[in-house]
């Protein structure tokens, strides 16, 4: 090869051949000059190198070495003497969505060393001579994020926050979770922006998180390529206890048309309000919820049926929204109506009829009412009142048909049901 370069010297110094630049005589399978590679970049490695001059050479094939001394596999085959630069693990520097990494799995490795070597080709399977091999290396881990705190106290909520490292690469930040300290950390959510620095956790629509858990975190960063440092140390939160059970109810019993509900007041420093679970005991009507203020431990329930029992649990409620468990039931039942007169009788007394039935069982009958009826065809009429179970009726005539009904009443005016009807016959003579 010198002889002959030592010869084209003498031609180009007798005129004989033009005058030509040392690269334009290179032999057609020497290696393209200036072959280089870069490191520092994130699993990729840029290589470059001068335009072979020969136009025999069609185009070139790179060869890369994972490790000093082990085997070159060929990467790329480029089809044209004038392209002048490859990107090896150009998927990993060209991505910028996440679907994308996954999909193209980038080859290189972080923090590496790669070897490189280039050749011509000159035809289809005929290749050049190898250049010398080069090295580069390429980025390391990303740096993980710095300060990384969980917040407890929150309803069914966990409040996390970082800072953002210093290694400008750092593109977003993967956070991990796990429910106790014998789990596997599992991965929750990617954050997008290096300098997006909070993420609220409130769990998945299909399992949110628990009341008074503790749950345990640790945070890496992402680069564009999706490399991940190294997880944080695990940190972790518990979040808000729900109010708990409201002690000391009560329901009272034999009000008129009215139950009473009392309770201990709860504990709790941000109570909202209390909620009363209220419901019938024969299911004749559907259960009901009432709201009651939380500085208040009775509540009245009105305008209720006679002889009616009803069931009542109550609930604190936190102005978070958490509700506690609900109380032990306590059963409440209105004054029941008095019971109807019985043993109705009538005995005729000269030109009076005596009217006498068995006294009410209840303690608190205050009077009776006496209706009666006249004629064939009459209308039940309120003849009069009695403290005593007996009436006189001197108001009769001989030959009349008269029917007769009690009423008891209690000192709440509550009255009986009618009682049956008696009727007589009042003699002519």
């Amino acid at each position: 090869m010198l002889l002959n370069r030592v010869i084209c010297l003498i031609f180009v110094c007798l005129g004989v051949l033009p005058v030509l630049s040392f690269s334009e005589i290179l032999p057609v399978k020497s290696p393209p000059q200036n072959f280089s590679a870069v490191s520092g970049e994130i699993r990729a490695v840029p290589l470059t190198w001068s335009m072979h001059k020969n136009t025999k050479v069609s185009g070139y094939a790179i060869y890369r070495s994972d490790s000093k001394g082990s085997v070159f596999k060929e990467i790329a085959k480029l089809p044209s003497r004038y392209i002048t630069s490859y990107l090896d693990g150009k998927e990993a520097a060209r991505a910028t969505f996440k679907q994308l990494t996954k999909l193209l799995q980038p080859s290189l490795s972080d923090n590496k060393n790669y070897y490189y070597k280039i050749v011509t080709i000159v035809e289809e399977n005929s290749m050049g001579e190898f250049s010398e091999i080069i090295k580069a290396t390429t980025a390391p881990k990303p740096s993980p994020p710095l300060h990384f705190k969980a917040f407890g106290g929150g309803a069914r909520i966990v409040s996390l926050n970082w800072l953002p490292p210093k290694d400008k690469t750092v593109t977003g930040y993967r956070i991990y979770r796990k429910s106790s300290e014998d789990e596997k950390l599992l991965s929750i959510k990617d954050i997008s922006g290096r300098l997006t620095l909070s993420y609220v956790d409130k769990g998945g629509m299909e399992k949110p998180l628990e009341n008074r858990h503790e749950y345990f975190y640790a945070i890496s960063s992402l680069n564009q390529a999706e490399a991940e440092s190294y997880i944080t140390k695990i940190i972790s939160a518990i979040t808000k206890s729900a109010p708990p059970p409201v002690e000391g109810i009560s329901a009272s019993k034999g009000k008129v048309r009215s139950i009473e509900i009392t309770w201990h007041p709860s504990p709790i420093v941000d109570l909202k309000h209390y909620a009363i679970l209220k419901k019938r005991i024969d299911f004749s009507e559907s259960q009901k919820e009432i709201r009651v203020p939380a500085d208040t431990t009775t509540y009245f329930d009105e305008n209720l049926p006679d002889g009616v029992r009803y069931h009542y649990q109550i609930k604190a409620v936190d102005f978070d929204g958490l509700e506690g468990t609900p109380s032990l039931e306590a059963s409440g039942i209105t004054k029941n109506i008095p019971s109807t007169p019985k043993n109705i009788e009538v005995f005729i007394d000269e030109d009076k009829l005596i009217i006498k039935w068995d006294k009410n069982p209840e303690p608190d009958i205050v009077k009776y009412e006496i209706y009666k009826i006249s004629g064939f065809i009459g209308v039940m009429k309120k003849l009069g009142i009695t403290k005593e179970p007996s009436f006189v009726d001197r108001n009769v005539k001989k030959g009349a048909r008269v029917s007769y009904e009690i009423v008891a009443v209690d000192e709440d005016n509550l009255k009986s049901k009618k009682s049956d009807i008696i009727t007589v016959l009042i003699p002519k003579q």
